[in-house]
């Protein structure tokens, strides 16, 4: 066997020493007078890529030499040349092997060619002509050995090469050329670029991609497609679109493309982009955050406007990916210049739909396909654990992934649901539940839905399940924060049942822990906050459609998210519903409710874009079961005197209603346990005393930070079940550690001396024997330490 290792002019610069290891039974060559290795060698030097020679092989016999060994390592690219007496050489097949495991560790690329006489599957499965030298091997050298090597061709015959047979005539001539040309467009894709003085900002951020691609062929394929298109001059292909069902990978394939050239970066190769953003769009864009999130990328001020962020992308060479994109975006509003105009620049958009990539003016666009029936087994053993491929077991799994339809979040999904599941009878029963599961579902459903809806059905409790619906609620790609989470464990009942709001947090924490193993939700961009995967919403969605429609009891969920929803439900949609939601809605008014609704135990307004006004009768007094009601950051806000009627409420959260200048009594509320008025900084009322220690006997979290709220003096002092006090910068409260202390003040304002301040509240901290955090002024306490003469937790 002899090796070839190829060095072009411009590998000095590159993060390899070596570009191309050419791989080959040099034997065969000799005797069969077949030079196809020398006149592939011979191509590559005439296209300007000089070549060097490991003349040492000769001389150590069946043992790779050092700087063999070295070569291999060092090298972009191997060529392997699959004839028929390679697997005869136990040199060839142990250089296949480093160069196999090189491929996993170092990402070099691996070209199989298969030559005359010699197909694919002969060397995965070592038939053919690699049958007979393999039961020789078996004999003469150790089982852990010969296995090594029949992992390496199984890889190797997998992966994305040439075959002699798929040239007309068999022409040797015309398959070198391919050859040439494949490995010097990957060992030098584009001339490097100048050296740049270092930035602060990377002209790449590396995304995080969990997702398992290896030993995906189809996967790889597409993914070099895609590079392919976007190192194109051609201006058809400025704007390039990736479009498919959702769940199949488009997110997946293009974070790799965006890795690809962070990866090239770090290895100190060019790029031929000065900048490489990628953004996440979704149904209802947010196009205020997308300009902050490029501003942020380009250095400019995040409040920069479409002109700022067009001047400074037309001065650079970018590529933008659009990740989930469902309409048309008009990129000049946003700022973006359109890449035919502006040569050399390009812009990858993903999509579901191939008529939202067409309107966004790509004249190019991949299909994402299922992964193969191959390809789906394999990942799904990667997921779910060897133990799938089980005798007892395969047919079982089998018919699961049939099920999953190729549909890589069906599969990881499905995965993790059985990877602790070992026994025979539970694999029977799943695949009974899986079959009766999709009876009556059609197209979308039957594909994606069913295998998805498994995996709800598995989790362990019904309040696993109930929290994977609550998360449905939020719009799509939302960040679910963290008291958005409070709300749901407050709401369900859960302080009542575990005695304290911080184990009720850590009871919400341990679910969310147990949904994102089960990988129904995800970690969100901000600490705390999760996610869901928009097809995951989906499903949840449509159980929740199933089983209103199946089961007048069960979960019913009214939604209205963007700006662009100015018309209120109508009266009878409210009814019914046993959660609403409307985010960044510009409802104006809504209706008066001709009866109750007695399931609503959640609503939620938020971000309002105008003033919303609530009916003054025949509203909140109609929602008497209501257990939590959200309506922070919603512009003039003005509350009902029949918020007094919710006597079931659990959380009321006012945050960030600037000019809510009242609330109504509170004094009925006697289970309310959360308490949220940050940022109510027009809330200048004084709330009477009967209401705090009568009616608000119960809370656990007050939150008064940032606010001009007046609380009696002593109130705070007797609320004794308060574990959360928030009080930063509140405007008219003191606080001190005991009554032997000053009075401290917790704002940064001065002058009050002389002012009187009787009406303002003095809270003395000691008396709060359950507090575990006390936030004020720029501090966060909490209870282990400065707390721990206070008395001990419940």
């Amino acid at each position: 066997m002899a090796t070839h290792t190829v060095i072009p002019s411009s590998s000095s610069a590159s993060g390899f020493n070596c570009d191309v290891v050419l791989n080959y039974q040099e034997e065969e060559e000799e005797t069969t007078g077949n030079h196809f290795a020398s006149n592939l060698y011979t191509a590559l030097e005439r296209a300007n890529i000089k070549t060097f020679k490991d003349d040492d092989n000769s001389k150590q016999g069946e043992q790779i030499s050092e700087a063999l060994l070295k070569g291999i390592k060092e090298s972009r690219c191997a060529v392997i040349l699959f004839s028929r007496n390679y697997a005869s050489s136990r040199r060839c097949l142990e250089e296949l092997s480093l160069m196999i495991e090189c491929r996993k560790k170092l990402g070099q690329r691996v070209i199989p060619v298969f030559l005359m006489g010699v197909q694919g599957s002969d060397v995965r499965r070592q038939e053919g002509c690699f049958e007979e030298p393999f039961r020789l091997h078996q004999q003469c050298f150790p089982p852990e050995v010969v296995e090594r090597w029949r992992s390496a061709l199984k890889i190797a015959g997998e992966l994305c090469g040439f075959n002699l047979k798929d040239i007309p005539h068999g022409d040797e001539e015309k398959l070198i050329k391919k050859i040439v040309k494949d490995v010097v467009k990957d060992v030098n894709p584009f001339p490097k670029s100048k050296k740049r003085k270092r930035e602060t900002r990377p002209p790449v951020i590396k995304v995080p991609n969990d997702a398992m691609i290896e030993n995906q062929p189809s996967t790889e394929r597409m993914v070099q497609q895609m590079l392919e298109w976007i190192l194109n001059p051609d201006p058809h292909f400025g704007i390039i679109g990736v479009y498919g069902m959702g769940g199949v990978g488009k997110t997946t394939l293009v974070k790799e493309v965006n890795n690809h050239f962070e990866k090239d970066l770090s290895e100190g190769e060019g790029i031929p982009f000065e900048i490489v953003i990628m953004i996440t769009v979704s149904a209802t864009p947010n196009i205020p955050n997308i300009q902050t999130y490029i501003s942020k990328r380009l250095g400019l001020p995040n409040d920069s406007e479409a002109e700022a962020l067009f001047d400074a992308l037309r001065k650079k060479r970018f590529l933008l990916i659009l990740d989930d994109v469902w309409s048309k975006l008009k990129l000049q509003e946003i700022g973006i210049p359109n890449p035919r105009t502006h040569k050399g620049s390009k812009i990858l958009v993903t999509s579901r739909s191939k008529d939202a990539c067409t309107d966004m003016g790509a004249k190019k666009a991949i299909k994402i396909h299922p992964l193969s029936e191959a390809e789906s087994w394999g990942l799904f053993v990667e997921v779910a654990g060897d133990h799938v491929v089980a005798d007892e077991i395969k047919c079982f799994s089998e018919r699961i992934i049939g099920r999953c339809k190729g549909l890589p979040l069906a599969i990881v999904t499905v995965g993790h649901a059985m990877a602790n599941r070992l026994g025979v009878g539970e694999w029977a029963s799943a695949v009974r539940e899986m079959e009766l599961s999709t009876t009556d579902l059609r197209g979308m459903k039957e594909e994606v839905f069913a295998p998805l809806k498994f995996s709800f059905d598995r989790l362990e409790n019904d309040m696993l399940r109930s929290l994977f619906l609550y998360f449905a609620c939020f719009p799509e790609d939302y960040n679910i924060k963290e008291y958005e989470i409070v709300n749901y464990c407050v709401g369900e009942g859960l302080v009542d049942k575990y005695g304290s709001l911080t184990a009720a947090r850590n009871k919400g924490e341990d679910l969310i822990r147990s949904l994102k193993i089960a990988c129904m939700v995800e970690d969100g961009e901000y600490k705390g906050s999760v996610r869901m995967h928009d097809m995951m919403r989906e499903l949840a969605l449509w159980i929740v459609t199933s089983s209103s429609e199946s089961d007048s009891n069960g979960p019913s969920f009214l939604i209205r998210t963007g700006e662009l929803v100015i018309e209120t439900p109508q009266a009878h949609e409210w009814l019914n519903a046993t959660r609403i939601l409307f985010y960044w809605t510009s409802i104006e008014k809504f209706p008066e409710l001709g009866g109750r609704c007695q399931k609503l135990t959640s609503f939620l307004l938020s971000h309002s874009y105008i003033s919303t006004v609530f009916p003054p009768t025949n509203f909140l007094q109609h929602m008497d079961h209501l257990s939590v009601l959200d309506l922070s950051y919603n512009k003039s806000l003005s509350l009902p005197d029949s918020l007094s009627c919710l006597v079931h409420l659990r959380v009321l959260r006012l945050q960030g209603c600037r000019d809510l200048r009242s609330l109504p009594a509170l004094g009925m509320l006697q289970l309310l346990q959360v308490l949220d008025l940050n940022g109510c900084e027009g809330l200048e009322q004084k709330i009477q005393e009967y209401e705090w220690v009568g009616g608000l006997s119960n809370l656990r979290y007050l939150d008064v930070a940032n606010s001009t709220v007046s609380i009696p003096v002593g109130v705070i002092s007797r609320l004794h079940k308060l574990e959360e006090l928030r009080m930063l910068k509140a405007r008219n409260i003191k606080w001190r550690m005991s009554s032997a202390e000053d009075e401290k003040w917790d704002s940064s304002e001065t002058g009050r001396e002389g002012q009187k301040d009787d009406h303002r509240s003095i809270i003395d901290v000691e008396e709060l024997s359950h507090l575990t955090i006390f936030n004020h002024f720029i501090q966060r306490y909490h209870y282990f330490g400065l707390f721990q003469n206070f008395g001990q937790q419940d």
